[in-house]
């Protein structure tokens, strides 16, 4: 394998450089030097995202927010801040009431212990509160 030191790479003309096959870097990368840099992935991510520190980058704000977030497996949320969810349909069969936004499931004194959902969960309104411990 060859090996090719250099301190600036500068495109022969316009403005971008083409690497062809795979491009492997050691030590820090950074992509962009300005808030106004954008990247844009045009192939599919097949490793983890992680930080390097724990509860320190965001993902999004709330002016410049993701959409949807999908995801097949556990969930961790340490805080939560929920605007309004939405509650489409229900499951063929299961828990269906006969009047609608009239019953409840468990009380603030009973509730149930976990919830585990397979597939896309719609919740019109929540209220969080802080349990202490």
């Amino acid at each position: 394998m060859s090996k090719l030191f250099v301190n600036t790479i500068a495109p022969n003309s316009g403005d971008t450089v083409t690497v062809s096959g795979s491009l492997v870097t050691t030590g820090k990368l950074t992509i962009g030097d300005a808030s106004t840099d954008t990247v844009a992935f045009e192939a599919e991510i097949s490793s983890s995202l992680i930080p390097d520190v724990g509860a320190t980058y965001d993902l999004g704000t709330m002016s410049k927010s993701w959409r949807n977030l999908h995801a097949h497996g556990l969930g961790h949320i340490h805080t939560a801040s929920i605007d309004r969810l939405q509650v489409l349909n229900v499951v063929s069969g299961s828990l269906i009431p006969d009047d609608d936004a009239t019953y409840a499931l468990g009380t603030m004194a009973n509730s149930w212990g976990s919830l585990h959902v397979h597939g896309l969960g719609h919740i019109h309104t929540a209220s969080i509160v802080k349990l202490s411990s």
